[in-house]
């Protein structure tokens, strides 16, 4: 029951997904240019951009609650 009821989750979800890239053309333009960006760099790029993202986030946590807990 459960399953069957994934599976028209699933099944919808691909319906929007589709219909949406098919009509929008920002879509259309964003996914192009990330599938442009995922063929130029290799896995190791990705994963120095991710600890450079978080990194530079939890410093940015770390110095924003410096200054507002007193």
């Amino acid at each position: 029951m459960f399953h069957s009821f994934l599976q028209r989750i699933e099944i919808a979800w691909w319906d929007f997904f589709i219909a949406s890239l098919t009509h929008i053309t920002p879509l259309q333009q964003i996914l192009r240019y990330l599938y442009r960006l995922w063929k130029r760099y290799s896995l190791d790029m990705y994963l120095k951009f991710l600890l450079l993202a978080a990194v530079g986030g939890f410093l940015t946590g770390m110095i924003i609650a410096q200054f507002t807990v007193r």
